[in-house]
């Protein structure tokens, strides 16, 4: 039955993931520490913070579902099963954080909750849907007797072409069983802690039917999202839903996620859509805005990573990134992106695993932009990059992110064009467009010639090289001047030429100054 729900009035959403705090403290975990969490994202400008509870296990101690440190005893490797040796001490150590703050009769979530409403900011939990981190190794710490037990519940995702998620997991929701898994979590979640909103994320792992037959079992997962949904307007409590979806309707489509069904029915107050694995630059807002209608709040959420582009980042670990493609060390990132959203029509912004600098050892990530990201009027005056990238070939996940333009290959005497999303800019501003290159052989800027929006940018000012490359020797910035006037808001159309030898573009770089 179709209820009136309002739209979220929230601007900023900072999601917690279920893990960092613990395994990034290194005291004794007390509950200053998730006061201090708390706190930086508050006093930051964050208007709503959303508590993760949960990846396969629970991180507070559920009555209903397995916690991390369920069977955990100091010094048995065993309970760590089959995962690299050399990630036993962090987890070791996250385990131990998370059994300690349970063993002082602290309740994580209850607390995070708490916290937030004394200072002032919305509280949240976001119900991963789907996690399946650690399901190669098929035995871990992270995995429960629930996923051990039933292996019949399991759907694989086969979607990466290599490294140590070749093949992840994940449950089936077609079975009745794990829809009243979840259901259970979420009940608990929503009865006993009232959170001013509940997000389902589909994007933890995307995918909750067999491959290419999401469509299929789309009321599968309407009835489910129903009886969610009829639970929170239950509540004594009034709950908000949001849900997180990926980058197009039509990856949505394909999941199985009926977000005009879920928003038609009032049950859904709000989507938030993005990529996967790092910042989607290309996502269809406006696409969704006109497939959910005026009744739903939509945000666009910017990942940890700005882009992996190949041959920049490091294959081995995203650990190794720089700050040029992190989205929290990098303002100028953030401010681009929430700029080039709000052009697209978004509602607000949503900043997903923000946190991570510091597990990257990159420092602490800039809280003070969250603020900002608040005003659109504010962040067309300011310094910003909008980018054009992609997740690259480790990270790319076809589930969850659009259909990409990079990299490509720009032959001899040949013209390519591509499109950016970005802001409009003013006469009171300058921008420079850098378009990032590999090549095999040396590059000058008279062999390139750049348009923008139908307009010549002329010959390269100057190459240099993009020094944080994972190969420096073979990857070139290529810049063009360019008056801010040109830009627009929403697409932004660029024609590059090259008269030299063969690149291969792998990201645009438009940075207004």
């Amino acid at each position: 039955m179709t209820q009136n729900r309002r739209r979220l009035p929230y601007r900023v959403i900072y999601n917690q993931d279920c893990t960092n705090l613990f395994a990034v403290t290194k005291d004794c975990m007390t509950s200053t520490h998730v006061d201090r969490m708390v706190d930086e994202v508050a006093e930051g400008g964050a208007d709503l913070m959303l508590i993760n509870p949960q990846a396969m296990r629970a991180n507070y101690p559920s009555r209903v579902w397995q916690t991390f440190w369920d069977g955990y005893t100091p010094g048995d490797r065993s309970f760590f099963g089959n995962v690299p040796a050399d990630t036993i001490p962090r987890r070791e150590h996250m385990v131990q954080q998370m059994k300690r703050l349970a063993d002082q009769g602290i309740d994580y979530v209850a607390h995070s909750l708490a916290r937030c409403r004394q200072q002032g900011i919305a509280g949240g939990v976001s119900v991963r849907m789907n996690d399946s981190h650690d399901t190669p190794y098929g035995q871990s710490n992270m995995l429960t007797d629930f996923y051990l037990e039933h292996p019949n519940y399991h759907l694989p995702l086969p979607y990466r072409p290599s490294g140590p998620y070749t093949t992840v997991t994940v449950l089936d929701y077609r079975r009745t069983e794990v829809r009243d898994h979840f259901l259970a979590l979420i009940r608990e979640l929503v009865v006993e802690y009232e959170p001013e909103v509940l997000e389902l994320d589909f994007l933890r792992f995307p995918g909750v039917f067999p491959e290419g037959q999401g469509a299929a079992y789309a009321q599968v997962l309407s009835d489910f999202v129903g009886e969610v949904a009829s639970l929170i307007h239950g509540n004594a409590q009034p709950v908000h839903l949001l849900v997180r979806l990926p980058s197009t309707p039509a990856l949505a489509v394909d999941l199985g996620l009926d977000a005009p069904t879920w928003v038609a029915e009032g049950w859904v107050d709000a989507i938030s859509v993005g990529g996967q694995f790092c910042t989607s630059w290309q996502s269809d807002l406006s696409g969704y805005r006109r497939w959910v209608g005026d009744r739903c709040t939509v945000y666009a959420h910017a990942d940890s990573a700005a882009a992996w582009p190949d041959g920049i980042e490091p294959p081995t670990s995203h650990r190794s990134t720089t700050s040029e493609w992190v989205m929290g060390t990098n303002p100028d990132l953030l401010r681009g992106f929430a700029a080039a959203c709000y052009a697209q029509g978004a509602d607000g912004i949503y900043v997903f695993n923000f946190f991570t600098t510091r597990e990257w050892r990159k420092g602490d990530p800039s809280f003070t932009t969250l603020g900002e990201l608040a005003s659109p009027e504010q962040l067309r005056g300011s310094q910003r990059t909008h980018l054009l990238a992609n997740a690259g070939t480790l990270r790319r996940n076809p589930n969850a992110d659009p259909p990409t333009q990079l990299p490509l290959v720009v032959e001899t005497r040949q013209a390519r064009s591509l499109s950016l999303l970005a802001a409009a800019g003013d006469a009171g501003e300058t921008a420079e467009l850098g378009v990032v290159v590999q090549t095999q052989t040396d590059v000058k800027a008279r062999d390139f010639l750049a348009h923008l929006n139908g307009c010549s940018l002329g010959r390269a000012s100057q190459v240099a090289p993009v020094t944080d490359a994972q190969d420096a020797e073979r990857v070139r910035e290529i810049t063009f001047t360019v008056r801010a006037t040109m830009l627009r808001d929403g697409r932004n159309d660029i024609a590059f030429r090259n008269d030299g030898n063969a690149v291969t573009l792998v990201a645009i770089r438009l940075r207004v100054n």
